[in-house]
């Protein structure tokens, strides 16, 4: 009976490990993708404000926009959802789309 106790302990403790693990793969590929798409938007607006950009009237939009997102780990283990009003200012996505 205690074997029996023991062998089940240990399936439970494995399928939560696995949960987990599939879990931050997900999140992960998530992540990942949540911040390439970022920085096209700021590509994007880098792109269309080349002149400012050259003339130095401007910054580029990484770093006044990519830059203030957190770093990698903060961003994949955090409950916050992958959207840019979670991560970003109003006033940073209205620039960012304009």
């Amino acid at each position: 009976m205690i074997k029996l106790i023991i062998v089940c302990s240990l399936l439970v403790l494995v399928l939560i490990c696995l949960s987990t693990a599939i879990f931050i793969g997900i999140r992960n590929k998530l992540t990942h993708d949540f911040l390439i798409s970022v920085a096209e938007l700021c590509h994007k607006w880098n792109m269309k404000h080349i002149d400012e950009l050259i003339a130095e009237d401007e910054k580029s939009a990484f770093w006044w926009a990519f830059h203030k997102l957190p770093d990698y780990p903060w961003v994949l283990f955090s409950f916050k959802p992958l959207k840019l009003e979670s991560w970003l200012s109003k006033e940073i996505i209205d620039k960012l789309m304009s």
